[in-house]
């Protein structure tokens, strides 16, 4: 009887132990979540495209280009049927910015496990 009682002892430390790291790695995955994170509701947006945040004010630079670089993770055929969409996803991603004004580029790499929502376009351009 005694051997059980142990057993239970050493197994109800184990799982406590286990949840308390379970908690913990939790709260650090939500708090490093909203690091950096940024709630822009539409009210900030006015109908000239400028942002309102903190009391700063960006507007729209007219004299940049932005060329979103997308690299597949292997070579295969498009998908076979109707649809036009592919299913194959994205290995390597990078924004290139120029800016024609200043003559100068930046290069931003996106880490690969980036994820966003991006409306499905039509053939004719609708959602």
């Amino acid at each position: 009887m005694k051997l059980n009682r142990d057993f239970f002892k050493i197994a109800a430390i184990l799982l406590g132990a286990a949840l308390l790291v379970i908690l913990f790695f939790s709260i650090l995955s939500k708090w490093e979540h909203k690091q950096g994170a940024v709630d822009i509701s539409d009210s900030d947006m006015q109908d000239d495209g400028r942002l309102y945040l903190n009391g700063q004010c960006y507007a729209p630079n007219e004299d940049l280009d932005v060329t979103l670089l997308i690299g597949v993770d292997k070579y295969e055929s498009q998908t076979q049927g109707e649809s036009y969409n592919n299913n194959q996803q994205a290995d390597f991603l990078m924004l290139l910015v120029m800016d024609r004004e200043n003559e100068s580029y930046t290069v931003l790499h996106l880490n690969r496990d980036t994820m966003t929502e991006i409306p499905v376009l039509g053939v004719r351009g609708e959602k």
